[in-house]
């Protein structure tokens, strides 16, 4: 089968150090810099790298940048399975989305728990 994936990501200055948080759900503080998304918060994207400071620039694999899904990894706090809609955790990873949820992406791959 062919395809294509896209991904379009966006750099933000941090909030804070962010090491702890690569592949997990970021959303942005109202001076536009990068901070971890907590529990069902909406999100701009999923995390790509590991900024270690405030103001360091944060790759963001922006969510809704017109592809139907974004291709990235991102932390699993639970068994998920493929097409599983999935929300923001209080830490930021990803977990199945219960009915009335805001959900963020949908999973194209399982994954266990601390992925």
């Amino acid at each position: 089968m062919s395809q294509h994936v896209s991904n379009v990501g966006k750099t933000f200055p941090a909030n804070a150090d962010l090491s702890a948080n690569q592949h997990r759900f970021v959303s942005l503080t109202t001076a536009g810099k990068a901070q971890q998304a907590g529990a069902g918060a909406a999100a701009v994207g999923i995390q790509g790298n590991k900024p270690d400071a405030a103001d360091r620039a944060t790759l963001v694999a922006l969510l809704g940048s017109g592809t139907a899904k974004l291709v990235t990894k991102t932390s699993i706090g639970g068994s998920i399975a493929v097409g599983d809609l999935l929300k923001s955790t209080s830490d930021g990873r990803g977990e199945k989305a219960s009915s009335g949820d805001r959900t963020l992406v949908q999973a194209l791959a399982a994954s266990t728990a601390d992925n």
